[in-house]
Protein backbone atom coordinates (compact mmCIF):
# COMPACT_ATOMS: atom_id res chain seq x y z
CA UNK A 1 0.00 0.00 0.00
CA UNK A 2 2.83 2.25 0.94
CA UNK A 3 4.22 2.20 -2.66
CA UNK A 4 0.52 2.39 -3.99
CA UNK A 5 0.08 6.20 -5.11
CA UNK A 6 -3.23 7.71 -7.02
CA UNK A 7 -4.91 4.55 -8.45
CA UNK A 8 -5.41 4.81 -12.06
CA UNK A 9 -9.17 5.18 -13.73
CA UNK A 10 -8.57 1.58 -15.55
CA UNK A 11 -7.71 0.16 -11.68
CA UNK A 12 -11.37 1.39 -10.35
CA UNK A 13 -13.35 -1.77 -9.91
CA UNK A 14 -16.78 -1.59 -8.52
CA UNK A 15 -16.68 -5.44 -7.86
CA UNK A 16 -13.28 -5.23 -5.97
CA UNK A 17 -14.45 -2.64 -3.81
CA UNK A 18 -17.91 -3.89 -2.76
CA UNK A 19 -15.94 -7.55 -2.35
CA UNK A 20 -13.80 -5.77 0.08
CA UNK A 21 -16.38 -3.75 1.67
CA UNK A 22 -18.63 -6.41 2.41
CA UNK A 23 -15.56 -8.46 3.42
CA UNK A 24 -14.70 -5.43 6.70
CA UNK A 25 -18.64 -5.01 7.87
CA UNK A 26 -18.79 -4.73 11.11
CA UNK A 27 -22.27 -6.55 11.94
CA UNK A 28 -22.57 -5.32 15.49
CA UNK A 29 -22.53 -1.85 14.44
CA UNK A 30 -25.69 -2.74 11.97
CA UNK A 31 -29.13 -2.36 13.39
CA UNK A 32 -30.19 -6.30 14.57
CA UNK A 33 -32.13 -8.29 11.99
CA UNK A 34 -31.65 -7.61 7.50
CA UNK A 35 -29.86 -4.28 6.62
CA UNK A 36 -29.41 -3.73 3.04
CA UNK A 37 -27.64 -1.58 1.59
CA UNK A 38 -27.70 0.21 -2.10
CA UNK A 39 -24.31 1.78 -2.95
CA UNK A 40 -25.18 3.17 -6.96
CA UNK A 41 -21.96 4.13 -9.14
CA UNK A 42 -22.88 6.88 -10.81
CA UNK A 43 -19.77 7.10 -13.64
CA UNK A 44 -19.90 3.58 -14.63
CA UNK A 45 -21.40 1.61 -17.48
CA UNK A 46 -25.09 0.33 -16.38
CA UNK A 47 -24.08 -3.30 -16.13
CA UNK A 48 -21.87 -2.82 -13.07
CA UNK A 49 -23.33 0.19 -11.90
CA UNK A 50 -25.31 -0.98 -9.09
CA UNK A 51 -25.12 -3.30 -6.26
CA UNK A 52 -26.65 -4.42 -3.00
CA UNK A 53 -24.94 -5.52 0.83
CA UNK A 54 -27.23 -7.50 2.66
CA UNK A 55 -25.99 -7.98 6.54
CA UNK A 56 -27.56 -9.69 9.19
CA UNK A 57 -25.66 -11.10 12.07
CA UNK A 58 -23.87 -13.85 10.80
CA UNK A 59 -22.86 -12.69 7.18
CA UNK A 60 -22.90 -10.33 4.50
CA UNK A 61 -23.83 -10.86 1.02
CA UNK A 62 -22.49 -9.00 -1.91
CA UNK A 63 -25.14 -8.51 -4.65
CA UNK A 64 -24.91 -7.13 -8.23
CA UNK A 65 -28.75 -7.54 -8.86
CA UNK A 66 -31.41 -6.50 -6.48
CA UNK A 67 -32.45 -9.07 -3.62
CA UNK A 68 -35.49 -7.82 -3.39
CA UNK A 69 -35.63 -6.31 0.66
CA UNK A 70 -36.01 -2.99 1.67
CA UNK A 71 -32.98 -0.71 1.29
CA UNK A 72 -32.44 0.71 4.23
CA UNK A 73 -29.82 3.24 3.38
CA UNK A 74 -28.67 4.25 0.07
CA UNK A 75 -25.12 5.14 -1.07
CA UNK A 76 -24.64 7.56 -4.70
CA UNK A 77 -21.47 8.76 -6.08
CA UNK A 78 -18.14 8.28 -8.12
CA UNK A 79 -16.80 4.78 -7.83
CA UNK A 80 -13.67 6.94 -7.37
CA UNK A 81 -15.07 8.87 -4.50
CA UNK A 82 -16.30 5.41 -2.55
CA UNK A 83 -12.78 4.23 -3.47
CA UNK A 84 -11.07 7.25 -1.68
CA UNK A 85 -12.96 6.61 1.06
CA UNK A 86 -12.29 3.14 1.18
CA UNK A 87 -8.61 4.00 1.11
CA UNK A 88 -8.72 6.58 3.64
CA UNK A 89 -7.96 9.48 1.31
CA UNK A 90 -11.21 10.65 2.02
CA UNK A 91 -13.77 10.69 5.08
CA UNK A 92 -17.16 10.24 4.59
CA UNK A 93 -18.26 13.68 5.68
CA UNK A 94 -16.08 15.40 3.48
CA UNK A 95 -17.47 13.19 0.77
CA UNK A 96 -20.85 14.04 2.06
CA UNK A 97 -20.64 17.75 2.92
CA UNK A 98 -19.69 18.17 -0.81
CA UNK A 99 -22.02 16.29 -2.46
CA UNK A 100 -20.03 13.80 -3.97
CA UNK A 101 -21.59 11.04 -2.23
CA UNK A 102 -25.14 10.75 -1.38
CA UNK A 103 -27.04 9.01 1.71
CA UNK A 104 -30.78 8.06 1.34
CA UNK A 105 -32.58 7.16 4.40
CA UNK A 106 -33.29 7.61 7.82
CA UNK A 107 -31.09 10.25 9.61
CA UNK A 108 -30.33 7.45 12.58
CA UNK A 109 -28.81 5.33 9.79
CA UNK A 110 -27.26 7.51 7.83
CA UNK A 111 -25.14 8.89 10.63
CA UNK A 112 -24.41 5.17 10.92
CA UNK A 113 -23.15 4.46 7.93
CA UNK A 114 -19.45 5.15 8.25
CA UNK A 115 -19.19 3.12 11.37
CA UNK A 116 -20.93 0.25 9.29
CA UNK A 117 -18.07 0.62 6.44
CA UNK A 118 -14.81 2.16 8.32
CA UNK A 119 -11.43 2.45 5.94
CA UNK A 120 -9.13 -0.33 4.85
CA UNK A 121 -6.65 -1.50 7.36
CA UNK A 122 -4.50 0.07 5.00
CA UNK A 123 -5.75 3.37 4.93
CA UNK A 124 -3.20 4.22 7.98
CA UNK A 125 -0.34 3.53 5.86
CA UNK A 126 1.26 6.31 5.08
CA UNK A 127 2.04 6.65 1.55
CA UNK A 128 5.21 7.24 -1.20
CA UNK A 129 5.30 10.57 -2.63
CA UNK A 130 7.07 9.14 -5.33
CA UNK A 131 4.96 8.36 -8.18
CA UNK A 132 6.19 4.93 -9.46
CA UNK A 133 4.74 5.24 -12.52
CA UNK A 134 7.51 8.01 -13.36
CA UNK A 135 10.23 5.21 -12.49
CA UNK A 136 9.62 2.75 -15.20
CA UNK A 137 11.24 4.53 -17.90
Amino acid sequence: MRWIGRVGDEDLDPKLLMWDLHRHVDPAMVPPGRTVVSFRFVDVPAKIRNWWLVITADEVDVCDFDPGYDVAVSVTGPLRRMVEIWRGDLGWPAAIRSGSIELQGPERLRRAVPKWFPPSQFSQVRRSTVDITTLAG
